[in-house]
């Protein structure tokens, strides 16, 4: 699909479906993003450890891993609308789920079903905009991902608004009105057809074309490291702020939403920077950037302090994503964006699906100031791996 004359990043057909993306990510991030702040209330609610509720979000990532690469070929062979509208079905159905979950069991199928829907629509909407954009690539992709940024932060306040009312199960109910406009947005602007036909996966064939080279291998290194930092810290900050620094809960649930706000500007703002300037140096500075924030926000013992820490912390980690998939972007051929770009997060997100998991487990056996700082240090292994590529590369 060849890019729109002009680019036209609000408007236009182009701009339509941007829109649109926009829209269904901002629906799914609200889901995802809602329960970070809402798991002190659901270990309560739902009498489980802190363990027990990381694993949860582990499924939920896990899951989300686990589509990226069959998604992201499907959208190749298929169709991008096939697989974008499939995959919102999941996520309206995940929201339901939620919605009545009473059980654990329950809260683990809807995870598991918001993890497989998210990840077949942000891996099959990433390579729609690329077919969508090719000089300003980097600036678009960080313009959707900044949207749904404003998802996350919304998210904050639904969860506040649901603990308010005690019904922590209410947060998901604007998940599946939103995600139902954006399945009619795209039924109605996309051009592509509905395709359903038998395809090879090829999965080994995937892998080889990915990871192949030794700067692809180095890179989902990189990758890995940091959004396995996201996962681990993000998925439990409003609790590390209630336990470690006494904050209350609505303090902590207007914290969360700090790196959220900061992506809003952050994401765009890389993406632009790394159309001009070599996106690799961009990536680097984000990522130790985001390793000094946290570094600040884990040690610090005022609130001020601490609230600096997490705008920084969140300045580097928001800025990393669309930088480094502009990059992959420009490096994966055009017939196979969208399974190379999900073999590739395929293995970054299964492992940094770990981060909760892991998170929790040193809360209990050590301290979340430990699991930490411990899980920072992993931001500054990835600009160094990074810097290395660079220096390799010249």
């Amino acid at each position: 699909m060849p890019a729109d004359a002009g680019e036209r990043l609000l408007t236009g057909r182009a701009g339509r479906l941007s829109l649109t993306l926009a829209l269904g990510l901002f629906g799914i991030n609200i889901a995802r993003q809602a329960l970070p702040p809402l798991l002190p209330r659901i270990i309560e609610d739902l009498a489980i450890s802190p363990s027990t509720a990381g694993f949860a979000l582990t499924v939920m990532w896990g899951a989300f891993a686990l589509l990226q690469y069959p998604a992201g070929r499907l959208s190749d062979r298929l169709s991008r609308r096939t697989v974008l509208v499939g995959a919102l079905l999941v996520a309206m159905l995940a929201g339901w789920t939620l919605l009545s979950a009473q059980i654990y069991l329950m809260l683990l199928a809807g995870t598991a079903l918001l993890g497989a829907g998210a990840g077949a629509y942000i891996v099959s909407m990433r390579p729609l905009l690329s077919d969508l954009y090719v000089e300003k690539r980097g600036q678009a992709l960080g313009i959707n991902q900044a949207a749904g940024n404003v998802g996350s932060v919304v998210a904050a306040g639904v969860a506040i608004v649901a603990l308010s009312i005690g019904a922590w199960q209410s947060a998901f109910v604007p998940v599946i009105v939103l995600v139902a406009a954006a399945t009619v947005g795209l039924h109605v602007w996309s051009r592509e057809p509905y395709v359903v036909e038998r395809v090879e996966l090829d999965v080994l064939g995937g892998i080889r074309r990915v990871f192949g080279t030794r700067e692809m291998r180095w890179l989902v290194a990189s990758y890995t490291l940091v959004i396995l930092t996201w996962n681990g810290v993000l998925g439990f900050l409003p609790t590390f702020l209630q336990v470690e620094k006494a904050f209350s809960p609505t303090l902590a649930g207007a914290s969360f939403a700090i790196p959220y706000v900061v992506g809003i500007v952050a994401m765009p703002f890389a993406g632009g920077l790394s159309d001009r300037f070599d996106r690799l140096r961009v990536a680097a500075v984000a990522s130790a950037l985001s390793g000094v924030g946290l570094g600040m926000l884990t040690f610090a013992g005022s609130v001020p302090v601490i609230i600096v820490g997490i705008v920084v912390f969140a300045a580097g980690l928001m800025a990393y994503p669309p930088v480094m998939q502009a990059h992959l972007m420009d490096a994966f051929p055009a017939d196979d964006v969208g399974g190379n770009f999900g073999a590739f997060r395929t293995v970054y997100m299964f492992i940094a699906a770990l981060g909760p998991t892991y998170v929790g487990v040193a809360a209990e056996r050590l301290s979340y100031v430990l699991g930490f700082a411990s899980i920072a240090l992993g931001l500054f292994l990835s600009a160094v791996i990074v810097v290395g590529l660079m220096a390799w590369r010249r």
